[in-house]
């Protein structure tokens, strides 16, 4: 059995009709990225094989917002690798206890934050990270 769906939107504007037709039982693909129940599944799981770590459903949904940054429901892989500021600073200062030359303070941190986040979405990805090591040569 055929599953026909027609696409009457183009059919206005474009004036062509489209056919587009799947077998039953088909799987119909997945938005590219992550959503809210996953992201929060996934974490929990993570959770359990971490005694250090211990965040709740909610804070975890409340990440997931934060990060979600288009709130299109589904975390790009760009929005789920990208690092929130409170992470990058508690990473940066983590990282500066087991250098004793280096003594950043938390305000400090954030300043260098919010000078990395290039487009000012709250997320410092990759790319913006590597820019501001080159910038600082």
């Amino acid at each position: 059995m055929k599953i026909v769906i027609l696409a009457l939107g183009l059919t206005v504007v474009l004036g062509t009709t489209f056919i587009v037709t799947a077998e039953e039982g088909a799987v119909t693909p997945e938005p590219s990225g992550v959503t809210k129940q996953q992201f929060v599944k996934t974490r929990l799981e993570w959770a359990k094989k971490n005694p250090d770590w211990n965040p709740t459903r909610e804070e975890l949904e409340a990440e997931f917002d934060q990060r979600d940054v288009n709130k299109d429901g589904i975390l790009s892989p760009v929005e789920e690798k990208s690092k929130l500021k409170k992470q990058w600073v508690n990473q940066q200062l983590k990282w500066a206890e087991k250098n004793p030359h280096w003594n950043p303070t938390r305000e400090e941190l954030e300043k260098r934050f919010d000078e990395l986040d290039a487009n000012k979405d709250g997320l410092l990805t990759e790319e913006e990270q590597a820019a501001g090591k080159k910038s600082k040569k």
